[in-house]
């Protein structure tokens, strides 16, 4: 099996798979799907799954690694016909070393820089997969040749490009780059002398650490960033209000992933009373963080703390029209989420159709929901329903 040491962990237990699925909650061919490596337990599954095998939720992450980077298509194959996203190039150049390229002028690299950075927010990948590599490139041509005097601001110009890069990265499925991306950027922040910078980085990894399935290492980091901002008497100027509202966000999540509703609820209040200081739905640096994107969070929180029905009946009351359509089509996956854990199979595909609507490459390339859908398939019923859309996001039944 792709994953030998889950399926291991389960026989030492004494677990069949059919004993497993019940006493967590799932179905049988969604454990058989886990153990294949095809598909990986969501975090309340994963909750129950770490509970039942007797491990802590980052040990329960190594079980799960035998494939996990695996697992999600490559974006060879999930995106062919989407733009041509094919890129190798975007993976590989990850940890690029500066070429003999002839660099742009900094302040055209940084506008590249904020362009690419729209190019996401509009969940439109494939300019950042084609871009990316040159971009840090001739960021790093840039430190070398530049003048000593644009340094710093060369430094954080290149680490918001690896905060894109690992953003980009995270919600494509692919953990090794992305934490690679991470550290890249941090250090690179770290350079400049720009806690900000390095502060939104820093809440980015702690973002990347919970899609992983790492939801108490990512609470350590917020708390200490969130420490570090307060510390350095720097929380007046609109964007480290937003960075400190993005991490109390984060912070919310991982709270309700590892059960603790008092902590996401804490949370999620700290970060309204930074989005009231803001007074806006904003977008600085990137976060489009403001009352809206908070109240997005507790539908999320909601779903991570099993109050499904909470979810479902507060999402609608969120008008996220002022929002980036990557955060608005990231949220109707989340209602997509909520309506499959109760089994609402039709109004999850409704809720994911609308997303697509808005944000096709996100919605057919996001992890989530591609997980969503190939769980769908496995109920026959429900396949003939969501075939175009698996046929779209090329998801093939077993």
């Amino acid at each position: 099996m792709a994953r030998r040491k889950l399926r291991e962990r389960r026989e030492e237990l004494g677990y069949s798979q059919e004993s497993l699925a019940r006493a967590i909650g799932a179905e049988t061919t969604t454990v058989r799907r886990w153990e294949s490596g095809s598909t990986s337990p969501q975090p309340l599954l994963r909750r129950r799954l770490a509970r039942e095998l007797k491990v802590s939720p980052e040990t329960l992450t190594e079980l799960l690694a035998d494939d996990e980077a695996k697992h999600t298509p490559s974006l060879e194959s999930r995106t062919k016909g989407d733009g041509d996203m094919r890129r190798r190039t975007f993976l590989a150049g990850i940890p690029l070393l500066a070429t003999a390229m002839t660099p742009n002028s900094l302040g055209s690299l940084e506008v590249e820089v904020s362009r690419l950075w729209s190019c996401y927010q509009d969940s439109r990948y494939q300019p950042i997969i084609d871009r990316m590599p040159g971009l840090l490139s001739q960021l790093q041509s840039q430190l070398l040749s530049g003048p000593t005097a644009d340094r710093r601001r060369c430094e954080n110009a290149l680490a918001f490009a690896y905060q894109l890069s690992a953003t980009t990265l995270t919600k494509l499925g692919h953990r090794d780059p992305a934490m690679g991306a991470l550290d890249h950027g941090i250090a690179a922040a770290e350079r400049g002398e720009n806690l900000i910078v390095a502060s939104s980085i820093r809440r980015s990894k702690a973002h990347a650490l919970l899609a992983f399935g790492l939801p108490s290492v990512a609470a350590e980091l917020v708390e200490e960033t969130i420490r570090e901002l307060a510390s350095a008497h720097v929380l007046e100027s609109p964007n480290s209000v937003s960075i400190l509202g993005t991490l109390h966000l984060v912070g919310a999540v991982a709270a309700a992933q590892e059960g603790d509703a008092r902590r996401a609820l804490a949370s999620l209040d700290a970060a309204d009373e930074a989005a009231a200081r803001l007074g806006r739905d904003a977008n600085c640096l990137w976060t489009a963080f403001g009352p809206s994107n908070v109240a997005i969070h507790r539908v999320v929180a909601d779903i991570e703390l099993g109050r499904l029905r909470n979810a479902i009946d507060f999402a609608p009351s969120i008008d996220a029209r002022s929002l980036p359509s990557e955060r608005q089509a990231r949220h109707a996956i989340e209602v997509a989420r909520a309506h499959t854990m109760l089994g609402q199979i039709d109004e999850a595909a409704g809720a994911l159709l609308d997303a697509e609507a808005m944000a096709a490459e996100q919605v057919r390339n996001h992890r989530l929901s591609r997980q969503l859908v190939a769980s769908w398939l496995e109920q026959p019923r429900h396949r003939e329903a969501v075939s175009s859309l698996a046929e779209r996001m090329r998801i093939e039944s077993d």
